[in-house]
């Protein structure tokens, strides 16, 4: 993963954990950051679901997003079409989360 799509993946985590952090909560929250973006982009038929016949990009967490929104900072895998991705940190480069939060 680019340092670029690492720090779009980071700015999209803080977005999407503040939306689970108001109310209606964390699947409406998920589901605006997947289905409905793509919905709104024109491409739902090719994300934003897990259906056959679509893209296969999916994310893989160790820990459950709907128990708590901020377990989506819990990455462990990425695949992107199908393909897994390299999702280890770049030697030199910080995160979005320690440049904010540390």
């Amino acid at each position: 993963m680019s340092a670029r799509e690492a720090a779009k993946w980071q700015f999209g985590e803080v977005a999407i954990q503040m939306m689970g952090q108001v109310k209606p909560g964390e699947m409406e929250a998920l589901m605006a950051a997947t289905r409905t973006c793509a919905d709104l982009c024109g491409v739902v038929d090719q994300l934003g679901t897990v259906e056959v016949d679509k893209l296969a990009d999916l994310i893989v967490l160790s820990g459950d997003p709907l128990d708590s929104i901020s377990n989506i900072r819990k990455l462990r895998l990425v695949l992107k079409g199908g393909q897994l991705v390299n999702i280890q940190q770049q030697e030199g480069l910080t995160g979005l989360w320690e440049l904010l939060f540390f």
